[in-house]
């Protein structure tokens, strides 16, 4: 299942090297005097924070970009800091900020701002609006459904996946919609690589998107690095074979993936401080209780760096009784580099053949392949 995150969420559109100042002078009516306003953006592949205090209704922003970027906005009432701000939508709002001047007038909220000065933050609007409504229904499915995760409750899991299903279907019809109608946009571009982001977006359909981008937005870096991933998805697409590497366990022990061929294995890659991955532990424990004993195993990939941390999690979630692999080299490791990991939770079937069966099964999916297949 996707999760959305909307938290400092940032996408860069490079179209030159060179260094643009930009100025952003935001109004505000019934916005309390003294709130304090952050602005996230990144600058050579750094992530940037600044803020200001709106005085007299104002408050500005002045900068240097490389690129065409998506930045994120978020207001802080006084007294609160931006850790114990509740995110959410109302409190903030995201700029397509693509020329050097631009001029925000918000009304009671973030949320409720009218932008002057953007030719694209239209555009983005669009999208974002229609993506927006999804994420509204999608919201209380995902509530429920993690509710009934917590005490594994897989009947009703089902249920509610069925729906949830559904409603991914429409994520793909509203960016296909939104690339064909704005094929020179660089929100299509920006709306693609988003889409790609969803892991369990199908390799051929993304590239299908991508081709129906105008040929313009090709030379722009998101592009370039977009291209990159695509190309990773199809080496690891389900059908290829997936490619060996040595690595230790928690005793020292060296393994290599091929040790394992003429198994059914569950390559899991993980980390102790990434909670997503811990709650699919109860039911990767799960399908290994039910099918160990008809040649299936699981081989855990952990991207710690911290041992200590590594081997507690281990202890906590009972899963010593997996194979447990890592170099703690963090987000350097080399299997994870190796299989393109740029995110976590994710994992590959792979058959006895050594060939990818299914990738990224979370939750019942894992169980549910299983039992087709075994």
């Amino acid at each position: 299942m996707k999760r959305y995150i909307t938290i400092a969420c940032l996408f860069i559109l490079q179209q030159a090297s060179a260094q643009n100042t930009f100025s952003i002078t935001g109004k505000t009516v019934n916005i309390k005097d003294s709130s304090k306003i952050f602005l996230t953006y990144a600058i050579n592949g750094k992530m940037m924070t600044d803020s200001a205090f709106v005085e007299n209704g104002k408050y500005t922003f002045t900068g240097k970009l490389t690129s065409i970027q998506l930045v994120r906005l978020r207001s802080v009432q006084p007294k609160e800091n931006l850790n114990q701000q509740i995110i959410d939508h109302y409190n903030s709002y995201t700029l397509f900020l693509d020329t050097s001047h631009v001029t925000l007038t918000s009304q009671d909220a973030l949320s409720n701002t009218v932008t002057s000065g953007s030719s694209l933050q239209h555009d983005y609007e669009l999208y974002y609006n229609n993506m927006m409504l999804l994420y509204k229904k999608m919201a209380p499915n995902n509530m429920r459904y993690q509710e009934l995760q917590k005490t594994m409750q897989i009947t009703k899991m089902r249920e509610v996946r069925v729906v949830l299903d559904s409603l991914k279907n429409e994520e793909a019809a509203i960016v296909s919609q939104y690339v064909k109608a704005h094929p020179a946009s660089p929100v299509a571009l920006f709306a693609v690589r988003e889409y790609n982001r969803n892991y369990s977006a199908p390799a051929a359909e993304v590239q299908t998107l991508y081709q129906q981008l105008d040929t313009s937005l090709y030379s722009m870096d998101i592009a370039k690095e977009l291209r990159v991933q695509m190309d990773l998805n199809k080496t690891f697409e389900v059908g290829s074979t997936a490619k060996n590497f040595s690595m230790s366990d928690t005793a020292g022990k060296k393994y290599q993936l091929s040790d394992f061929k003429g198994k059914y294995v569950l390559l899991d890659f993980w980390a102790s401080w990434c909670s997503p991955c811990r709650q699919q532990m109860p039911f990767i424990i799960r399908a290994f209780n039910l099918y160990k004993d008809k040649n299936f195993t699981v081989v855990c990939v952990s991207i710690d760096n911290a041992e200590k941390g590594w081997r507690k999690a281990i202890i906590e979630d009972k899963t010593g009784v997996f194979t447990q692999l890592s170099d703690l080299k963090g987000s350097k490791n080399e299997a994870a580099t190796l299989y393109g990991i740029h995110f976590i939770p994710q994992n590959f079937l792979i058959g006895p053949n050594g060939n990818i069966i299914a990738k990224n099964l979370h939750d019942i999916e894992l169980e549910d392949k299983l039992k087709d297949i075994l």
